[in-house]
Order: C-alpha cells, then structure tokens, then sequence
C-alpha cells in the first residue's frame, strides 16, 4: 500500500465534504459535477474552451463520448483551484494528437494555477512531457523516485523494469 503524505496546515480534512477538500482528483472512470457555484461555472466556461467542450456543457454525462467525458471531468477539476490536482489515466480515451494537446494545457494551466500534479500513468511518453519527476512502483513499492528524463534515456538502473536499455 503507498501513502501521499502532503504538508499543509488544511490537510486532515476526512469529515470535509469532498467539494470542500483542497484536492481535485480525476479517477479513469470519471464524473461530472453539478454542485459548482456560479464564479466556478464562469471560469468552467474558459477552460471549457481550452479543453473544446464548450458545446458539450449542457449535456447529460451519459449524452458524452468517453473522450469528452474525460475532457469535461478534468475541466471540471480545474476549475476548482485546488493546490493538489490527483489524476489517475486521465488521457487513456484520448487519441495521440488530443492526448498531446491536453498534456501541454494541463502543465500550463498546473504552472498558471501554481498546482502540483500528482499523475498515474502507465505512458511514460506522459510523463517526459510534463513531469521532471517520476516515482516508478514496482509490485506496489517505490523502485524509483528521481528526473524523468533519466528513466527516458536510460540513465537510471530502474530503466530496466521498462525495458529501456542504456
């Protein structure tokens, strides 16, 4: 079993209502919320045009392809402003060019917001676009925690396990 353990004077937040609770987190079967108040419906109106979902906003969720729903369930997580985003394949019904696309706005919007990104992947072509660290787990234990770009090249001894080779 892993554990985040995160350093902030709101943290032990288990009775908050999870609208209320100062992380965001996108889970690979994805849902739409309907408690957002109107500052967040307004700033949800932007990063649905970032993300191309503007035409879908009044949709039901069962009305929306994956894709789109994925979409609309990491705008809806962004427009929360959370400092910690939590997101578990968010990318996985998405094809190359959108995947490329939303992983470029995504870092962008986390730099904007000041956010950290805590992303499950199994793409590591995910992770060297956005992520100087990794953590890879192995059988549920950290094997590696250091720069991204090292797993990539083959620098790190960790590689291995990807089958990435020096």
């Amino acid at each position: 079993m892993a554990t985040v353990e995160v350093k902030c004077r709101f943290c032990h937040q288990t009775k908050t209502s999870p609208s209320r609770r100062l992380v965001s987190m996108l889970f690979q079967k994805n849902n739409l919320f309907s408690h957002l108040n109107t500052e967040q419906k307004n700033i949800l109106q932007q990063i649905a045009f970032q993300v191309s979902l503007e035409a879908w906003l009044s949709r039901l969720h069962a009305q929306l392809s994956g894709e789109q729903r994925q979409r609309a369930a990491l705008a809806r997580c962004l427009v929360r402003h959370q400092p910690i985003l939590l997101l578990d394949e968010p990318f996985s019904a998405l094809d190359p060019a959108l995947r490329n696309e939303m992983l470029e706005l995504l870092d962008q919007i986390c730099t904007e917001q000041q956010m950290t990104l805590l992303m499950v992947s199994h793409n590591l072509d995910d992770a060297a676009k956005i992520a100087p660290r990794s953590l890879l787990i192995v059988d549920g234990k950290i094997h590696y925690d250091g720069a991204t770009e090292k797993l990539v090249r083959g620098e790190a001894a960790e590689a291995v396990v990807l089958g990435i080779y020096r």
